[in-house]
């Protein structure tokens, strides 16, 4: 939840305790930012309540953020392998939220995100052929943004940051492995 508020992000958090404690947030009480319902998620009331009061949020989305903070904090913490992991994570929570909503073109910058993700944890780990096949896709899906929404000038900051990524490991030689 903290690095969530830190980010501007709203959280609700919904825990029955079974497993954690109280204190854990008890800093966060007053922060706008923050409530807490108490409760099991195998509560449908306490979900359709939720739902209705709009702080249920996209499944998909909430999964894949946490996914990613997990994978930034393996990263910061040199843990390559647990980033990778939870990068995959996300990666897979997002196809799968794409297969829901095949026409939100956002669903394909977020997966081109986790792409280049995991290309700078595999540029990190030496792994410099599949650093270069994850920037690659990271390209290809930011260009099909580009292509789609030629206005955006973030989408074309987000494009060139692609390929930029790209450049660098192949000036890594990595094209002759």
């Amino acid at each position: 939840a903290d690095c969530l508020i830190e980010r501007g992000e709203t959280v609700h958090v919904l825990d029955n305790f079974a497993t954690g404690r109280m204190s854990n947030i008890s800093h966060l009480e007053g922060n706008k930012r923050f409530s807490l319902t108490m409760g099991d998620v195998l509560n449908s009331d306490i979900l359709e309540e939720l739902r209705n009061a709009g702080k249920l949020g996209n499944p998909h989305h909430n999964l894949s953020m946490i996914y990613l903070l997990l994978g930034d904090a393996s990263s910061r913490l040199d843990r390559l392998d647990d980033a990778k992991w939870h990068y995959q994570r996300a990666l897979e929570v997002r196809r799968d939220w794409k297969d829901f909503d095949p026409a939100n073109w956002m669903i394909d910058q977020n997966i081109a995100a986790v792409y280049g993700k995991l290309g700078q944890t595999a540029l990190q780990s030496g792994d410099l052929p599949t650093a270069r096949d994850y920037f690659r896709l990271s390209a290809e899906l930011r260009g099909q943004w580009v292509a789609a929404e030629p206005s955006k000038a973030e989408a074309q900051r987000e494009f060139a940051g692609a390929e930029a990524a790209l450049i660098a490991v192949r000036r890594s030689k990595v094209n002759e492995l």
